[in-house]
C-alpha cells in the first residue's frame, strides 16, 4: 500500500519491507513524556494558552517544541528533550 499524496487516499501496492535501520530511528513511546505538561512547567507557569507543538528527531534525540502564549499574547517557546523533560537550547 502507498499513500496518494494528491488525494490523501491509500492506494494499492506493495508496502515497503521492514528495514533494520527503522528500528534505530524508532522512538520508544513508553519513555516519551507528555509534551504539553512538561513544557508548561518549564515556562514558570506564565503560559495561558497553547498555540502548537511538534516533535523532531535532532541528532538522535526526540525534541518537542511547544509554542505557548502568555496573558499579553506574547509567544513563549519551549524546546525539551522528550525522554527527560529537560529544556534544551
Amino acid at each position: 500500500m502507498t499513500l496518494d499524496v494528491a488525494t490523501g487516499n491509500v492506494a494499492e501496492g506493495t508496502p515497503k519491507a521492514y528495514d533494520a535501520s527503522m528500528e534505530a530511528s524508532a522512538i520508544d513511546a513508553g519513555t516519551v513524556l507528555p509534551p504539553i505538561n512538561a513544557a508548561f512547567a518549564q515556562t514558570g507557569n506564565i503560559a495561558t494558552g497553547i498555540n502548537s507543538w511538534s516533535v523532531v528527531n535532532q541528532n538522535g534525540k526526540p525534541i518537542y517544541t511547544v509554542e505557548f502564549h502568555d496573558a499579553q499574547n506574547k509567544p513563549v517557546s519551549i524546546a525539551l528533550d522528550a525522554k527527560t523533560g529537560i529544556a534544551v537550547k
